[in-house]
């Protein structure tokens, strides 16, 4: 039997300051398991195209959706994408995933998650004391989907 009595915190981003008490419903939005497969050695630059494309149309579509929220509610609100942007122009990231193409023999989707998501465990950790990073965290994950979805859907 467990006790329906006990306390469960959560954390995350606050929308407005207080304290509420009531029933939750936990959703999860995780992602979903990343394909990993070896790759030949003639395959790596197929992969490194769509790579590539993965991330030029991921910026298109960042971009799109930024100049919309720009429109509709105001500039201000629409820099909310610009840590979205820094991820798929993050020369270190991109570097560092190509050197793993070719090195590891894998797919871009799985080498792609690997860096993110290392980097995700300190990104969620400085989120704890200041929630504007943990923002950013949200926004690095939401631009990390949008990359493996384009490349494994062949966009890329």
């Amino acid at each position: 039997m467990t006790d329906e009595s006990a306390e469960t915190r959560f954390h995350g981003v606050g929308v407005s300051p207080g304290i509420a008490r009531g029933n939750i419903q936990v959703m999860r939005d995780e992602l979903e398991e990343i394909d990993r497969y070896s790759i030949a050695p003639s395959q790596v630059s197929a992969e490194i195209a769509r790579f590539e494309s993965a991330l030029v149309q991921t910026r298109i579509q960042i971009l799109e959706m930024q100049q919309k929220i720009a429109e509709a509610i105001g500039t201000k609100d629409a820099g909310i994408f610009d840590a979205h942007l820094l991820v798929v122009e993050d020369r270190t990231l991109i570097d560092e995933v190509l050197r793993k193409l070719e090195c590891d023999h894998l797919n871009v989707e799985a080498i792609f998650h690997e860096p993110i998501n290392a980097d995700g465990a300190e990104r969620a950790e400085r989120g704890r004391q200041d929630s504007s990073p943990h923002r950013r965290h949200h926004q690095l994950d939401d631009a990390e989907r949008a990359c493996e979805a384009r490349a494994s859907q062949g966009v890329a």
